[in-house]
């Protein structure tokens, strides 16, 4: 191991104070006892004990404690140049960090005033307040939404802008807030009336979100005007209302057209009692309810007794209101809204009767006969016999039911029932009925 220079310097400088330190003394010891001074005197004369353990022990203790000295004045440099290394390192860092925090305050400098600039451009009002709602930051939409200014606003509560009621209701809330905490879900739309600066109420939307940081409550609502939302809003409903009455009114047009053409389509446009296409359709559904439920289905067809003499006779203005005043005595005579008239053709009618048997139908077709007389319209060219030259009907019944039940066979029984009229006089009613000769003798003049 090499010792320092230092170390090697001090252990010199001792050893050779250690060494001159007794020679000196005992030089000054002769002088002071007038001894001639010899190193033999020093060493073997002198009585002086004592001085002579010194004058041996001293070089090596003085050189001892020169190296210790030594020793830690070379540590006292090393720490001190290591002290300096570390205060050095420890200024560059702080120089470093200082400069780092001049460039944070300047970028947070540029970043409010972007902050402040996005705010007073922003299209929506945007109000900043404390826990105790007092207002800290109020942007231009915002003084142009209530009509404040923002030296007006900043430091007062937030209340001045909202109704009694709901200025009470926030009152309440703040000191919920204070006494146990947010209670409310920030972020949330909601929509209500404001007070503006001249005392009158306008819609907002607004949305309130907590903004606060390291603990500090602070919250940040967004607010939108709704008048112009609104009155679009009630122009679009008035609109749609139009709209709805528009289409409810075309819809009548449309199903009073509908129901019309249908009328045309279904009703006999003399008569204005159903056509034979009706007739033809409600057969089909009525046979087929009647099989369903097993009722007898019956069908009466109605002939004017000698019509082509009164048509030739009279004119075909008058057979046609002579037809009229028929189809209305026949559809007067019937009992029920479920039983059909229809003009089957030129001056024949059906009505159709669902679940009705024959003496049933009888009675009404007889009804039907002696109303249609009773209109005592003139006819001086009929035949028919005992009748003062009126107006008279012969009427077929066919009555079916069960698996006998179709359309052609009701409809050739009664065709057939109507001709057997026609050949015993006219003025009468037969019903058809399965005996041997197919035909009842039910008749009436």
């Amino acid at each position: 191991m090499t010792m320092s220079p230092i170390i090697l310097r001090w252990l010199f400088f001792g050893f050779v104070f250690g060494l001159c330190f007794p020679l000196g003394a005992l030089l000054i010891d002769f002088t002071i006892n007038d001894m001639p001074f010899s190193w033999q005197s020093v060493k073997f004369s002198h009585s002086n004990n004592f001085l002579y353990w010194i004058i041996d022990i001293a070089p090596i203790v003085l050189g001892l404690v020169g190296g210790v000295i030594g020793i830690q004045q070379h540590r006292l440099n090393i720490y001190t140049e290591n002290l300096e290394a570390q205060v050095d390192k420890r200024t560059h860092q702080l120089l470093q960090n200082q400069q780092k925090l001049t460039e944070s305050i300047q970028l947070l400098e540029e970043v409010n005033i972007i902050n402040e600039s996005v705010l007073d451009t922003a299209a929506d009002a945007i109000i900043n307040i404390d826990r105790l709602g007092m207002v800290s930051q109020f942007n231009q939409s915002a003084e142009k939404l209530f009509g404040y200014s923002s030296k007006e606003m900043l430091g007062n509560n937030i209340s001045m802008l909202m109704s009694d009621e709901l200025a009470l209701n926030h009152s309440k809330y703040i000191i919920e807030f204070l006494h146990n905490g947010l209670k409310q879900e920030p972020g949330l739309d909601r929509e209500v009336l404001a007070r503006h600066k001249d005392g009158r109420f306008i819609a907002i939307q607004m949305s309130i979100s907590d903004t606060g940081i390291d603990g500090e409550k602070r919250f940040t609502g967004i607010i939108r005007d709704l008048t112009e939302v609104n009155a679009a809003k009630e122009a679009l409903l008035q609109h749609e209302e139009q709209l709805e009455q528009l289409v409810y009114e075309r819809t009548k047009e449309l199903e009073e057209a509908n129901n019309q053409l249908k009328m045309l389509s279904e009703t006999d446009s003399l008569t204005q009692i159903a056509n034979r296409r009706v007739y033809e359709h409600r057969l089909v559904l009525e046979i087929a309810a009647a099989k369903r439920t097993t009722l007898p289905l019956t069908l009466i067809m109605i002939d004017i007794d000698y019509f082509k003499r009164y048509n030739d006779s009279y004119g075909h203005d008058a057979g046609d209101q002579t037809i009229i005043r028929v189809a209305k005595a026949i559809s007067e005579s019937l009992p029920r809204k479920t039983d059909l008239v229809a003009r089957y053709g030129g001056e024949e009618f059906v009505v159709l009767m669902p679940s009705t048997n024959s003496q049933g139908a009888y009675q009404v077709a007889e009804q039907i006969r002696i109303n249609v007389k009773a209109l005592g319209i003139k006819h001086n060219y009929s035949d028919v016999a005992n009748v003062a030259n009126v107006v008279t009907v012969s009427i077929g019944i066919s009555s079916l039911q069960g698996s006998k039940l179709n359309e052609n066979d009701l409809l050739n029984y009664a065709d057939s029932a109507l001709y057997r009229a026609k050949e015993n006089g006219r003025n009468r009613c037969i019903e058809f009925v399965y005996t041997k000769d197919q035909f009842s003798n039910n008749t009436a003049l």
